[in-house]
């Protein structure tokens, strides 16, 4: 009557209240509606619940020299593997430029790992300062 019918327009707990207090009253009258309220599956699937607040931007270096800073991450596991097996991809990036480099691999040994970002490196790059992981 007073929340969820085609004339009253989901309008939340307060009003829903004032429209039922026009007509009846009852022990409990208001936990009850509120209650209702919060249960009403077109509500919460369209009111916005809480609002996140903005987090102040901070600020980020500047990085114009190629291959001063790179970005490394490990994909996989992809299936299917491919014919030769590889099942993981080491990738690295660069900041200034955004060049990517992508290997494949078997599995992530540590030595596996290690050997094909040497490759990555020092096949084609050759960088300064930091390697930073990017992701968790």
């Amino acid at each position: 009557m007073a929340h969820d019918a085609v004339m009253s327009g989901h309008q939340g707990q307060k009003k829903t209240k004032d429209r039922i207090w026009r007509e009846f009253w009852w022990r409990g009258f208001g936990a009850e509606v509120t209650r209702f309220c919060r249960s009403c599956d077109i509500c919460q699937r369209t009111i916005a619940k809480g609002r996140v607040s903005s987090v102040p931007l901070g600020k980020m270096p500047i990085i114009d020299t190629p291959f001063d800073r790179v970005a490394v991450d490990l994909v996989g596991p992809i299936f299917p593997p491919t014919k030769r097996g590889n099942k993981y991809i080491p990738t690295m990036m660069d900041y200034a430029t955004k060049y990517p480099k992508a290997v494949p691999m078997k599995d992530i040994q540590v030595e596996t790992v290690a050997e094909a970002l040497v490759n990555i490196v020092y096949k084609g790059w050759c960088t300064k300062r930091n390697i930073e992981r990017s992701g968790k």
